[in-house]
């Protein structure tokens, strides 16, 4: 792996525990969320019209209605979560379940025969997700959140894994936030939220929004220059980060932080393993 295939998929991991980390400032608000969305939609728009003919295959709208209704899901589960548990425990958590329901299903579905070392890191991976709500560190309405998000992120990953074989990833992308955003914005008070939380609060949502979308960008260039293996194992770095981030900038509770750095290590370490070729 290059220099800069690494750094690309570092980079990636580390927004995405940063815009993670907004959504918690938020204390899990959907209209943050929604706004957050709608920027992500006009940074991946205007991206995509930058770089590319727009062409979407008729056999591609299917996948894309798709992995918009799933993202709708997702994000109102994790602003759900977010509202209930801290980022130490909630983003840990969903990740490594999202792992958990993504590696069996695709063996089952797609007849993937996986390496041994896979199912080592799945195993882990079920530790590091079992041992903060065994200790009670993730709440249990945080943990229904939780359970959402991990089934959303397994199913988006099996629908986006084939969509991107037949559609541009930066057309994907716009499809995908700009969907996503249409089906939060009704009823999420978004506009009520602009008018009294200041400029800063929209700033901060728009800011989640642009790195929503360059994380997963700059995944999918790390993986043009890299296997997917070694480019996946070095992103799962994020899960280790969550608890130092909470601690950090958002000043979280040290109670069970014993528990939540077990959990997050377990889960990067699993992750890892789980990813590598």
């Amino acid at each position: 792996m290059t220099a800069l295939a690494a750094g690309l998929a570092l980079a990636s991991a580390l927004l995405h525990v940063l815009w993670n980390a907004l959504v918690r400032s938020s204390e899990g608000s959907l209209a943050f969320v929604a706004l957050q969305l709608a920027a992500g939609a006009a940074a991946a728009v205007m991206f995509a019209a930058a770089t590319g003919p727009w062409a979407v295959p008729a056999g591609a709208w299917p996948l894309v209605a798709a992995t918009v209704a799933v993202h709708g899901v997702y994000f109102r589960a994790l602003a759900a979560a977010y509202r209930h548990g801290t980022l130490a425990s909630v983003y840990p958590a969903a990740r490594g379940l999202g792992l958990l329901i993504t590696a069996p299903l695709a063996a089952w579905l797609f007849g993937q025969q996986l390496p041994l070392a896979t199912w080592m890191g799945v195993a882990l991976v079920a530790a590091g997700v079992t041992a903060p709500a065994a200790s009670g560190a993730l709440d249990v309405r945080a943990g229904r959140g939780v359970l959402a998000v991990g089934g959303a992120v397994g199913l988006y990953s099996l629908v986006d894994s084939h969509a991107v074989s037949l559609v541009s990833p930066g057309v994907y992308i716009s499809l995908q936030f700009a969907g996503a955003a249409l089906l939060l914005l009704p009823g999420s008070g978004a506009i009520a939220w602009v008018r009294g939380a200041g400029l800063r609060r929209v700033a901060a949502a728009a800011a989640a929004g642009v790195g929503t979308w360059a994380s997963y960008l700059l995944l999918l260039y790390a993986f043009q220059l890299a296997p997917a293996g070694p480019v996946l194992a070095l992103r799962q770095v994020a899960p280790a980060l969550a608890p130092a981030v909470g601690a950090r900038w958002l000043a979280e509770s040290a109670a069970r932080r014993r528990w939540l750095w077990c959990g997050a290590l377990l889960v990067a370490a699993g992750g890892a393993a789980a990813a590598w070729r």
